[in-house]
């Protein structure tokens, strides 16, 4: 009797068995994306915000306010020391200069002196040789005394950029970067100094500034805005996957040439962004999602 029970069980067994089989082989495919390992680039970077700069910039103030009547350089040009930048309508200083003239007999020699100061200061004159990097005023345009008129500059642009604490740690003199605006590459800079590390009197939070040395000048006013990713590490021609090919425990779902799934160690060297260094063969096929160990997959096709 025991031996039939156990022969129907067997029986049965078997029967399941071949049942599970069958119907696993007749299991629909799961539709989802497929990836291949191919050659591409691995780099981390620091994203910063910077602003166009130069070294030894100076602005040059209007000494009293009034209308320009005259704009006397323009961006690029080199000028001497004492040279002519921005000229200024004169009537009301001439009316005034007059003034201190008829006051000579109680003034003395004042108010001649004085009256020439006034003439003067019609004409904003370069305090030094140097390069006009902006001109910040325009014909018929109404400045103030004190307003700044012209930005001068002796050396080369730079881009003086604010980092988090975090950040800066990671970013040395020496490392490349990439400029952009609006997403676009500018050029290729590098940095050239790394400030301390101080609280941010508004936000309370570390910071300090990092300068870069773009590759050529910029076409941006001093003060533009610009992004700057900073090279911390990575790799050119490497094998590499999608990031979200890679699973949270640095597996990846290989599809067999049976179109099923089977979960291998990725062996993950680097990852970006965007890709992950593996060390996998070119062209493994990869699914991209969560899947079971066996589970079959058909490429969803773009």
């Amino acid at each position: 009797m025991k031996r039939r029970r156990l022969a129907g069980w067997m029986l049965a067994i078997t029967a399941a068995a071949v049942l599970i089989i069958a119907g696993r082989g007749e299991e629909s495919a799961v539709q989802a994306r497929l990836v291949r390992v191919s050659w591409g680039d691995v780099r981390q970077v620091a994203a910063l915000t910077g602003r166009v700069a130069w070294q030894d910039q100076q602005l040059v103030y209007a000494y009293m306010p009034g209308i320009v009547a005259d704009v006397l350089v323009k961006e690029g040009e080199r000028v001497a020391a004492g040279q002519a930048l921005v000229r200024l309508e004169s009537g009301a200083a001439e009316r005034a200069a007059a003034v201190w003239l008829r006051a000579s007999d109680a003034y003395g020699k004042a108010a001649p002196d004085a009256a020439q100061e006034m003439l003067e200061a019609t004409v904003i004159r370069a305090p030094d040789n140097a390069t006009v990097r902006q001109v910040m005023t325009a014909d018929s345009a109404m400045v103030a005394a004190g307003e700044p008129v012209v930005l001068l500059s002796t050396t080369q642009q730079e881009i003086v950029c604010t980092a988090l604490e975090v950040d800066a740690r990671r970013v040395q003199s020496g490392m490349d970067a990439v400029l952009m605006l609006d997403g676009e590459e500018l050029c290729r800079a590098e940095v050239t100094g790394v400030g301390d590390v101080a609280a941010d009197p508004v936000t309370g939070r570390m910071i300090c500034s990092v300068t870069l040395l773009p590759e050529k000048p910029l076409e941006l006013p001093a003060g533009a805005a610009v992004e700057a990713d900073v090279w911390l590490a990575g790799r050119d021609g490497v094998p590499v996957l999608p990031v979200e090919a890679v699973t949270p425990r640095g597996t990846v779902w290989w599809v067999c040439d049976d179109g099923r799934c089977t979960e291998i160690p990725a062996e993950i060297v680097m990852s970006d962004e965007m890709h992950a260094w593996v060390n996998l063969p070119e062209g493994l096929p990869v699914a991209v999602g969560e899947f079971t160990e066996g589970q079959r997959v058909q490429e969803v096709q773009p």
